[in-house]
């Protein structure tokens, strides 16, 4: 009776599973060109249903535009952000996360909940979706 009830089980999870949605879901970075990055602070990044991006940079706020097409992200203009004063490394880690994010390029979701984007040139973004525990 248990492997009936195991086997009914599996399926019926992984019926309802899914990979979380790209766009209104916050993703949080962990890796940035193969390297892993410090929880602290928190760098995300939000890819609104309106073509509208924002998130942290991990001193500043940011925000732009995004354009997906063919599984591939474009950022066709500025990107704006707040302008509080940080250390210099922290400075230079959110130039380079910026500077990576608006160059674009592939992204693909998984179904274990990250979401990588790759550009042409190089490099990678690796992000894990931020999932609200269930209540």
């Amino acid at each position: 009776m248990k492997p009936l009830f195991l086997a009914a089980l599996l399926l019926a999870t992984s019926a309802t599973a899914r990979p979380p949605e790209m766009r209104g879901t916050e993703w949080v970075l962990v890796e940035m060109n193969g390297k892993p990055v410090a929880p602290i602070p928190r760098v995300t990044l939000t890819l609104g249903k309106d073509g509208r991006m924002n998130g942290a940079s991990g001193c500043n706020r940011f925000m732009g535009g995004y354009e997906l097409r063919g599984g591939s992200m474009t950022v066709p203009g500025p990107v704006a952000g707040t302008m509080m004063a940080c250390t210099p490394e922290a400075m230079a880690f959110e130039d380079a996360y910026l500077t990576q994010l608006k160059k674009g390029g592939r992204v693909r979701v998984s179904w274990e909940g990250n979401m990588r984007i790759t550009p042409d040139g190089g490099g990678q973004l690796r992000f894990r979706a931020d999932v609200p525990a269930p209540k």
